[in-house]
């Protein structure tokens, strides 16, 4: 088990550094048991922000300065430490063997002390008891006394009011545990191309469940109801764990949070349709979109990342989606003119963002705040990037509906975005108000934003989330392309590329499959070509000495086009998904 203690460092060292959220690098681990891993890595991280009040740090910093452990121990690790000696004191004990295990073994009797010292300054009997009252309050102590709760069915009904003062309380350690978190339904995507929302249903009731007709059910055990807004959609109570069921294992039921079910029901792409992803991996989105579609047409799907890609991969074989072509390369490298995308009509486009709407990211049990000027560096980065995307994706030609979204909380992201695009590209199209029913709804900040969708936990019960509709204006004529692609431009001003004909996509199998309706879901992962830069100074030099008393502009045109067309036109070739 020297595996799960290397994974969950290597975790906790991440996370304290702000290269990941810890369900993500869980997720993402080569260790199997997935949950074990990320439990080890949550309890860890809560404890070693503990700050006592008879104390100036955190418990197993307290440890660790009491017992000299890193200074005596100086191969161990400060991350390998922590999930050590957390195990040891507060949790299953070293399950490992080895040179891990004598690291804690060398120095049990002085850990064991000072662990005793601790309680006795804390004036508690229980080694559990040094973990932060706070969290307790907030959640992280009562979830698992919840969780018995659900499964015993003596679980109290909490009243709105309730709900809504528990949301408040804070922990004097950052929030360790966010007790949003822990009353955030579990929802249940119904898998249509494996089955239907009455046979799964029934599988529900057959193995003791219980299907109410309420719309809270935020504390009732072994119950579940049918959600009010999406059709495919069953609500769990918090703290149902499907993991193990035969239902998720085959594929047929995705556990999928509501709000990240919004964009493909707001795409509403009928069967046959041919859409685009534009950031797809690791592809739950693109599996909805092809469940809605009921097996049939096409989907591009396009993520720059070959380990998110590959993951994708695995998901659409179990979900059972065949005609999904997957392309490791940036959706802002495909060609809106390639002849495979003239049937594209509808395009979502769910890019990279700051991830702040997710409330299980863990990030407030980190002691280090991020510098104010830094993050709004970051969400400037972010929403040039977000811009960039959507108006690409706005520049198809025969596309009538594009779908923007992000699990973002940040206006920057969100409704600026939007706005910055919807004014570029108002002549052509417009905003759409998004699933009327939905009431929770975009911030005022421009005239339109209200036809947005937001969602967050205090009102929604799900994950913060957004979701903008553009819908093409009825006067685009199919005239307007023609005139535009005619012109060597792309729809909103863009120039057409000059190199498009001789340029190889970066999924050579796709030319071969994308013409059946139902090929099978594919991926090419092999690197990209690299090309040399042209150096542009000394080719201006060269062509200087060559036209001495001619107009230098008119001679690059003729005479140093013609010596130069082949070098030319090889080093100019960029690769470009066609």
């Amino acid at each position: 088990m020297a595996a799960l203690y290397s994974c969950a460092a290597q975790i906790v060292d991440k996370v304290t550094k702000k290269q990941g959220t810890a369900k993500n690098l869980a997720i993402n681990s080569r260790f199997p048991k997935k949950k074990k891993l990320y439990a080890l890595v949550c309890e860890t991280l809560k404890s070693m922000n503990n700050v006592p009040l008879y104390i100036d740090r955190g418990i197993l910093e307290d440890i660790f300065e009491q017992t000299r452990l890193l200074k005596l121990e100086k191969k161990l690790k400060h991350s390998y430490a922590l999930v050590l000696v957390y195990d040891f004191l507060f949790g299953q004990g070293i399950e490992c063997g080895g040179e891990l295990k004598q690291f804690i073994f060398n120095h049990k009797a002085a850990l064991q002390s000072c662990l005793a010292r601790l309680k006795i300054r804390a004036k508690v009997h229980r080694n559990e008891d040094l973990l932060p009252k706070p969290a307790v309050e907030t959640g992280c102590g009562d979830f698992y006394l919840i969780q018995d709760q659900l499964t015993q069915g003596h679980s109290k009904d909490f009243s709105s009011h309730s709900f809504a003062k528990m949301l408040t309380l804070k922990s004097r350690s950052n929030e360790l545990c966010d007790p949003v978190a822990l009353w955030i339904h579990i929802y249940v995507r119904v898998n249509r191309i494996k089955t239907t929302l009455k046979d799964v249903m029934n599988d529900f009731e057959n193995n003791g469940y219980q299907l109410v007709d309420k719309q809270d059910i935020a504390s009732l055990a072994a119950q579940f109801m049918c959600d009010k807004h999406l059709s495919d959609v069953l609500v769990f109570p918090a703290g149902t764990d499907l993991h193990d069921h035969p239902l998720y294992v085959s594929g047929h039921i995705i556990l999928q949070d509501k709000a990240s079910c919004l964009p493909a029901h707001v795409l509403a792409a009928p069967p046959g349709s041919h859409v685009i992803d534009a950031c797809a991996a690791p592809g739950n989105k693109t599996s909805h979109v092809a469940s809605l579609m009921n097996g049939s047409g096409k989907i591009y799907a396009f993520d720059s990342d070959r380990k998110r890609l590959t993951v994708m991969q695995t998901l659409m074989k179990k979900a059972g989606v065949e005609y999904v072509t997957m392309t490791n390369c940036s959706f802002l490298e495909v060609n809106p003119l390639g002849e495979k995308y003239t049937e594209v009509q509808y395009i979502v486009v769910d890019p990279s963002c700051s991830g702040s709407g997710i409330v299980d990211r863990m990030d407030g049990i980190i002691d280090e705040k991020e510098d104010k000027l830094k993050e709004e560096e970051r969400l400037l980065s972010l929403a040039k990037f977000q811009l960039s995307v959507l108006n690409h994706a706005l520049s198809f030609p025969h596309v009538k509906r594009v779908v923007y979204s992000t699990c973002s909380i940040h206006q920057q992201e969100n409704e600026d975005v939007v706005e910055a695009a919807l004014n570029a590209n108002r002549d052509r199209f417009s905003l759409e108000h998004a699933l009327p029913s939905w009431t929770h709804r975009g911030m005022a900040v421009f005239p339109e934003a209200e036809r947005c969708i937001r969602a967050s936990p205090d009102q929604d019960f799900t994950n913060g989330f957004f979701v903008a509709l553009f819908v093409r204006n009825d006067n685009e004529t199919v005239m307007d392309h023609k005139a535009t692609e005619s012109n060597g431009l792309l729809p909103g001003g863009k120039r057409k590329r000059s190199q498009e004909d001789s340029t190889q996509p970066v999924n050579d199998d796709v030319d071969n499959d994308s013409d059946s309706a139902h090929s099978s879901a594919h991926v090419s992962l092999l690197p990209k070509k690299k090309y040399r830069k042209k150096n542009k100074k000394h080719q201006e030099v060269n062509l200087q000495e060559q036209s001495k008393n001619m107009n230098l502009e008119r001679n690059f045109g003729r005479d140093g086009g013609k010596k130069k067309r082949k070098r030319k036109k090889k080093n100019k070739k960029v690769s470009v998904c066609s």
